[in-house]
């Protein structure tokens, strides 16, 4: 019997498709890649970028001046001597402990901040020795804003050429685009990095010193940590070069198209590294990712959000997150490319509804926004950005964090109460939870009515319990507050009143170190990756009559938890 090539592709390709579906292995990465710095805005030359030519990565086009960047100089038209020479190079130890590929600049000598040292205590990678290493290194010489974006070692044309490296050329800084409004136009540092919404928040461009709001960087990513963290995709055998193997970083690995980048070893590739998802000259997709940003977006048809390529969360695929249609609105800018654009839908936007990886400073695990007024760690406020209404006090506005006040009659044409976080006529809206944690905040003015609750107040009879409509702000004996509050175990919560920790919970209620506080949190009872319509407790734990730990995977007691579990 004879069997056609092509008949043997398609029963491939309908085998790969079906296994791809059951979540076994990632669809297959992006087919093209196109390298054209000139079209980016890496391109700080005197001649502007073609918008048009690739419009995924400038969706807002050119601005009113038709020119998308924000920082250029006049004094050159050459685009890769900003970060590249042909003679006289950082031959710095330095530089050449990294390869870097004729550097033509300084390597910042800063004392970083990184994120595994504050927040994530469940952060298993290894660091790389005197991380942030490799060409994390390249990057942050300009994107943490301690050098000057101008400053080479070889500038253009004879007689440029400076061995210190910090005879810069002189940057302009361009105001008068759609992003005008979040930018300063004095940096602290003369021509370095502009601020975007600042050094802080989500939209920025200048990451500070300070990266414990961003993805960790310069750590061993292997299969022992793979095995660590099941919820991580096995990246498989480090590429080794050596001398005639051409091996590239593009080479196909079970990550890919991310990819892993020299640590502590020059030629070994097994570290996570800002190149990992970023290609500074690649222009398929915006923030110059290396795959899409969006999951199964109509731009790019059957492609998943870059993340996934490394994160495999247990039951993500048929989630409620994973498969939404409901549209986030235009909140709070419609000029603003950090928040949600009103045309891709809470499926597509997948894993950055709620995570960013640069972030707000101050919210942990990389949460989109997740801080409360005074700046500390919140994850609550990342559900409530999109699981409140607009009458809800989900944060203080402002123009970058995503929150949306305004009036309902002005956003919503149906005039019911459906929450402007989602635009009119989507499938789906967010149940308001932000309301029912909100109803004791503002008491109606009844004399027995008290915003929290303290055993150990001088109050007596009924009074001593508020009669607002909700618990959910109660002040506990010891000094917590039953409302959402993020702890690194969520599964230890602590008794109304107790004086002691109750069976299971290893720390001492009301320590003032943040792993250690009493709390409630939504994730105490959710998991945003697992969360089906019929069961909202889907991928979580619990203790059964007998004390013991119930859920799947648990030896003995492998079943769904009841919910007074």
């Amino acid at each position: 019997m004879k069997i056609r090539a092509g008949n043997i592709l398609i029963a491939m390709g309908v085998i790969f498709a079906a296994v791809a579906q059951m979540g076994q292995i990632a669809p297959p990465p992006p087919a093209t890649k196109h390298e054209d710095i000139s079209n980016t805005r890496h391109n700080l030359s005197v001649n502007r970028p073609d918008v048009t030519k690739h419009p995924e990565i400038f969706p807002k086009g050119g601005g009113p001046t038709g020119d998308p960047r924000r920082v250029l100089t006049s004094q050159t038209g050459e685009i890769c001597v900003f970060c590249h020479t042909p003679h006289g190079s950082n031959i710095s130890p330095a530089a050449s402990s990294i390869q870097a590929p004729l550097w033509n600049r300084q390597l910042s000598s800063s004392q970083y901040i990184l994120y595994d040292q504050v927040w994530s205590k469940s952060f298993e990678g290894i660091l790389n020795l005197g991380a942030p290493t490799g060409y994390s290194r390249l990057c942050l010489s300009c994107h943490d804003g301690t050098l000057a974006l101008g400053s080479v070692f070889n500038k253009p044309l004879s007689g440029g050429y400076d061995p210190s490296g910090l005879n810069p050329l002189t940057m302009e800084y361009k105001p008068g685009d759609v992003y005008t409004a979040a930018y300063s136009q004095t940096p602290p540092i003369a021509n370095t990095m502009p601020l975007g919404g600042g050094v802080d928040s989500g939209d920025t461009r200048r990451l500070g010193t300070n990266l414990t709001n961003t993805h960790p960087i310069s750590f061993l990513f292997d299969s022992a940590l793979a095995a660590k963290d099941r919820e991580l995709v096995d990246p498989g055998v480090a590429l080794v070069k050596t001398l005639g193997n051409n091996v590239t970083v593009t080479d196909h690995t079970p990550i890919s198209p991310a990819a892993r980048y020299p640590g502590d070893t020059p030629n070994v590739f097994d570290s996570v590294q800002c190149t990992s998802c970023h290609n500074p000259h690649q222009v398929d997709y915006p923030k110059f990712l290396r795959a899409s940003i969006l999951n199964n977006a109509p731009e790019h048809p059957g492609e998943q959000i870059i993340c996934l390529y490394c994160h495999a969360k247990p039951g993500w695929t048929g989630s409620t997150h994973e498969v939404s249609s409901a549209k986030h609105s235009l909140y709070p800018d419609t000029n603003n490319p950090y928040d949600f654009d009103g045309e891709h839908t809470v499926a597509q936007f997948a894993c950055r509804n709620c995570h960013d990886p640069h972030t707000t400073r101050g919210a942990a695990r990389l949460h989109r926004e997740g801080v409360d007024a005074a700046g500390q760690d919140a994850a609550e406020k990342t559900c409530f950005l999109c699981h409140s209404s607009d009458t809800s006090a989900a944060g203080t506005p402002n123009a970058y964090n995503g929150y949306n006040t305004s009036s309902l009659a002005a956003n919503d044409p149906t005039g019911t109460a459906i929450p402007t976080r989602f635009k009119p006529g989507s499938a789906q809206v967010a149940p308001d939870i932000n309301s029912q944690f909100s109803k004791d905040i503002n008491p109606t003015g009844n004399s027995n009515c008290y915003t929290s609750w303290n055993p150990q107040a001088n109050l007596t009879g009924p009074e001593n319990f508020p009669e607002c409509g909700s618990a959910m702000n109660l002040t506990l004996g010891h000094g917590g507050k039953h409302e959402p509050m993020f702890v690194e175990r969520p599964q230890e919560g602590v008794e109304l009143g107790s004086s002691a920790p109750p069976a299971n919970n290893e720390f001492t209620p009301g320590s003032l170190d943040l792993d250690k506080v009493p709390h409630v949190t939504c994730t105490d009872c959710h998991n945003p990756h697992q969360v089906v319509p019929n069961n909202r407790l889907k991928g979580m734990k619990g203790i059964d009559l007998n004390g013991l730990v119930v859920g799947h995977g648990v030896p003995g007691n492998d079943r769904e938890p009841y919910v007074y579990e």
